[in-house]
């Protein structure tokens, strides 16, 4: 018995040895930038209420996964939150809207956020046609 214990002693520091972190690889970590937003678009002619349309934003970001907030005010739609890692742009669907007799102007505004490394933000201001 007393042979046994020293060769026990002598595996479980082997086998602790193996797992030591000399061994360990970390996963990289990778690199951040803040995004580069491009231009949002509301499309090619002004809104008007009632139609459906769509906002659309393009950015360059690093490969971590962020995420998207889109904020609009007035009628339009009120918040979108969306997570992505291969995105790249997004095309987000709405409905215009204003109820009053004249032009009316709402603002969308983007934040893209990269795990809390990176973060942009982007407001553009456009008018719905009642």
């Amino acid at each position: 018995m007393n042979r046994i214990f020293p060769l026990l002693l002598a595996c479980v520091l082997l086998l602790s040895g193996g797992c030591s972190s000399s061994h360990y690889v970390p996963i990289a970590q990778q690199p951040t930038r803040r995004p580069d937003i491009g231009e949002i678009r509301s499309g090619s002619a002004q809104p008007v209420s009632g139609e459906a349309g769509t906002m659309n934003v393009s950015w360059e970001l690093g490969t971590a996964p962020f995420r998207v907030v889109w904020t609009f005010s007035g009628g339009v739609q009120d918040r979108v939150v969306w997570d992505t890692v291969d995105t790249r742009s997004y095309s987000l669907p709405v409905v215009w809207s204003n109820s009053g007799s004249a032009d009316t102007e709402f603002t969308c505004r983007v934040e893209i956020s990269d795990v809390g490394n990176g973060y942009a933000t982007r407001t553009m201001t456009f008018n719905v046609q009642p």
